[in-house]
């Protein structure tokens, strides 16, 4: 017992020491399996620190010709996160106003007030000033166009100068013409010079040739036994807008102009705008028209959401531009004669403030004056080019989805505004 008591400490260890060998042999693989996951999971942690530790950070690039990054000499600190959130507001709050800007300058006023969305009673009245509008308004006021002298208008000329001036000459003795003959060769000489000089007025009082199917025209519009439906209606107006674009671009173009011969653009052959068109995007739904929502053989993006990226399509036109939540496109082909040397300022006058794009100039072909002046057209003794080109024009709907009639809107996925409140009593 005394050697118990005197080697006590040293039995302690001992056991303790057998503890810990025994300890050994028992299943320790579950604590064994926790440690190794959080040893794991610090290491993770600590690689993903050090990643952001060392990893290299560029200022974002903001000059649109620059290619390479410039790397971040300091790290932000709070300051400077305050100062890049400050500009973030500014650059979004001048955005907005950028928009807002160019939508004021896209908006455009329907034909008749109030005869968009639902016509109800204006319906009869739209399709009267759409008929004034495209063979008066535009070719008259805003082009200012002429049309060659036609051969009934030639010959009822020569008969009027015949019968004012000439027969007036003719001496009669004892009712017997004494000098017929010699005021007929008066008469068929000067005779021979109307046609060119009824083609030259013309010419001199018009500011450009225009022949009488250059426009498109919504014919849905033109019976007067049916009353016009709001979808006719709405790509009727939309017609207007795009035809009333360009022409106002040919006008301002021949704004200078005193006549014809000194015209920049001399003649508008034609202008197509397709009826009932909206491009579609990767969502499409159709065919759209009588038998749907729009029109026949049309396919249309539900895209509706004016902040989501516009969509791409680069089999559609060279721009890629689709119709979507944010704006629509139309596009047309133009056919114009043009002076020669003035086809860029044409092209440019074209796109200025219109939001429309000349997507492709087809072709470029000389026009003879002899031929020209054979068929009426007197263009002056500039060289003149016949241009044919593909354009788009884009209506944002931010001004255009009030005027959308409701079937069009379900078409292209836009909701219907929320009724207004109701005042409680």
């Amino acid at each position: 017992m005394d050697i118990v008591k005197k080697n006590i400490v040293s039995i302690i260890f001992g056991v303790i020491a057998l503890l810990a060998i025994v300890s050994l042999f028992v299943p320790l693989s579950s604590m064994y399996k926790g440690l190794e996951e959080a040893g794991t999971s610090r290491a993770q942690v600590y690689t993903s620190l050090n990643s952001l530790l060392s990893k290299s950070r560029n200022l974002p690039i903001v000059n649109p010709d620059a290619t390479e990054p410039v790397p971040l000499q300091v790290f932000p600190n709070q300051p400077i996160i305050d100062k890049a959130d400050a500009v973030t507001k500014l650059v979004a709050a001048e955005s907005t106003e950028l928009v807002k800007a160019v939508a004021d300058l896209n908006a455009r006023q329907l034909l008749v007030p109030g005869s968009l969305p639902n016509p109800e009673t204006n319906a009869f009245r739209f399709r009267d000033e759409y008929i004034h509008e495209m063979t008066d308004v535009i070719p008259g006021v805003v082009l200012h166009a002429g049309v060659p002298p036609t051969p009934d208008q030639i010959r009822m000329a020569q008969e009027q100068l015949l019968e004012t001036t000439y027969k007036p000459q003719i001496i009669y003795v004892n009712d017997k013409p004494v000098n017929e003959t010699q005021v007929m060769e008066q008469y068929n000489r000067a005779a021979a010079r109307v046609p060119m000089q009824l083609k030259q007025a013309v010419a001199e009082k018009s500011k450009i040739y225009m022949n009488v199917d250059a426009l498109s025209i919504h014919r849905e519009l033109f019976n007067p036994a049916v009353r016009p439906e709001s979808m006719d209606i709405w790509w009727a107006q939309v017609g207007v807008w795009v035809q009333r674009d360009i022409c106002e671009s040919i006008s301002a173009t021949n704004q200078t102009a005193k006549g014809i011969p000194d015209a920049i653009v001399k003649h508008l052959v034609k202008l197509e705008v397709k009826d009932k068109q909206f491009l579609g995007g990767p969502a499409v739904v159709g065919p759209v028209g009588p038998g749907g929502p729009g029109g026949p053989n049309v396919s249309v993006a539900v895209v509706a959401d004016p902040n989501a990226p516009p969509p791409k399509n680069f089999t559609i036109s060279p721009t890629g531009r689709t119709s979507n939540g944010l704006y629509d496109v139309i596009t047309f082909r133009l056919t114009v004669n043009v002076t020669a040397a003035e086809v860029p300022q044409f092209l440019a006058e074209l796109s200025r403030n219109r939001l429309i794009t000349v997507t492709r100039v087809i072709n470029v072909v000389p026009i003879d004056p002899v031929i020209a002046e054979s068929t009426g057209y007197y263009y002056g003794p500039q060289d003149v080019v016949q241009v044919v080109l593909d354009g788009e024009k884009l209506f944002l709907r931010s001004w255009t989805e009030k005027y959308m009639p409701p079937r069009l809107k379900r078409t292209l996925g836009i909701p219907d505004a929320p009724p207004p409140a109701v005042v409680g009593r």
